[in-house]
């Protein structure tokens, strides 16, 4: 969702939601051709050692794509995508498979099946993270974060002193 605001946003793209549409396809692609690549390597590999290489490529990817002036060189968000398609799958495909692991794993330990105990615990993780995220975007607005790059006319992007493409 955030690359239709730095389409909107960075860009200065008038035509926003069919580049979003555009790229939100080929990420689509991206996160359908991963998934069979992603379950072969967690039987081969191990779910760990996956998920691990999975989340450190993908690290490199969009560290690099940091200091890539998009705004001059717009087609290459479209390499982008399907990195964009596998942080989608990554987490419904190896981590969800490692929750049933752990779940076997107590029960043959204890002896007793507690998979709503660690399902909750998974989910209360996850409200966490938006938590934060709502605090670090109430933060932002605090020191001063305008939205829509302070445009005033609804075009998405700052208009004094930006020239359109």
């Amino acid at each position: 969702q955030m690359i239709l605001f730095f389409i909107q946003n960075n860009l200065a793209v008038e035509s926003a939601a069919s580049w979003y549409t555009v790229m939100a396809g080929i990420a689509l692609l991206g996160a359908i051709s991963s998934t069979p690549a992603m379950t072969w390597a967690s039987k081969r590999f191990g779910r760990p050692a996956t998920l691990t290489f999975v989340l450190g490529s993908i690290s490199v990817v969009f560290l690099v794509c940091f200091f890539i002036p998009f705004d001059s060189a717009r087609g290459i968000l479209y390499l982008v995508a399907p990195f964009l398609g596998v942080c989608l799958a990554v987490p419904y495909v190896i981590p969800d498979a490692m929750l049933g692991d752990i779940i076997d794993h107590d029960e043959l330990l204890t002896g007793e099946r507690n998979e709503a105990m660690y399902t909750m615990v998974e989910t209360n993780v996850q409200q966490l993270v938006e938590i934060l995220l709502g605090v670090a975007t109430m933060s932002m607005a605090a020191a001063g974060f305008e939205n829509l790059g302070g445009c005033k006319c609804g075009c998405g992007v700052a208009c004094a002193g930006r020239q359109r493409r």
